[in-house]
């Protein structure tokens, strides 16, 4: 079971939406395919770091599955969001990548950085392990 946050006739995110699992686990998915405007990527890195910084010891899954291309702006967020999540204790996993953001994350390394799972079911699964 899970519930989503937001108030009531109104998401509380503009880009992002979050399912609240009982587990505790946040799930994250965008509501851009592109995620490239500049003042889309400032509004997208202000609500990630709000989930870090809500629950203590947070566990994130970031469900990539809408998602077609991201900038590098966009990694940039993700990288500080990780970094941040960590220092609070948190966890973070990706999942549901398209091969062309997949291959993002590998051309840059950033495979090394981020835990990347194939669907959201594994992330949930290796957060609670």
């Amino acid at each position: 079971m899970t519930t989503h946050e937001q108030t009531p006739g109104m998401s509380k995110y503009q880009c992002i939406e979050l399912d609240q699992r009982d587990d505790g686990t946040g799930v994250v998915s965008f509501r851009d395919d592109r995620i490239m405007d500049p003042e889309r990527i400032e509004v997208l890195g202000k609500e990630l770091l709000s989930l870090g910084s809500d629950h203590e010891n947070p566990q994130l899954v970031l469900d990539f599955s809408q998602v077609r291309f991201l900038s590098s702006a966009a990694i940039n967020k993700l990288i500080v969001m990780e970094k941040r999540l960590r220092a609070r204790g948190g966890r973070l996993r990706l999942c549901s990548m398209k091969p062309a953001v997949r291959d993002l994350f590998g051309f840059t390394h950033l495979d090394s950085l981020f835990a990347i799972d194939d669907d959201i079911k594994d992330s949930i699964e290796a957060l609670n392990n």
